[in-house]
């Protein structure tokens, strides 16, 4: 059974139902396919840095054994990159040639990462 859920949000247009299984207590979030979940992603990413910048709520997770030889919390900075990646593959994905982009995105990432160890190998010959 399927059934509107009241979370609809003016600016991200977007439906979220949930399923009610018949045999157990659980419910099940689903997006159907017509809701951009980009729009949740995109606003996410942009609360995130609004957050960081302003340094909030940083100094509870620099109190954490995990965070300790972290200074810079890099935990974050790579948890943000992930999300900005899953946001470039979601766009893609609304256009023709997103059967390509895997294997361009793949040839761009080697190509940086060839840059970057040259970088490292000419600074350390220096």
């Amino acid at each position: 059974m399927y059934f509107a859920n009241p979370l609809i949000t003016e600016k991200l247009n977007t439906l979220i139902l949930v399923r009610e299984q018949q045999y157990s207590s659980l419910k099940h979030i689903t997006y159907p396919n017509f809701v951009q979940q980009i729009f949740l992603f995109l606003r996410s990413l942009a609360q995130y840095d609004k957050l960081r910048t302003r340094g909030a709520f940083l100094e509870q997770f620099r109190k954490e054994e995990i965070f300790r030889d972290d200074p810079d919390l890099k935990e974050f900075s790579d948890s943000r990159q992930v999300v900005h990646n899953l946001i470039e593959e979601h766009t893609a994905a609304t256009r023709s040639d997103y059967i390509h982009w895997g294997a361009q995105r793949a040839v761009a990432v080697a190509a940086t990462q060839a840059a970057a160890a040259a970088a490292s190998m000419s600074t350390a010959a220096s």
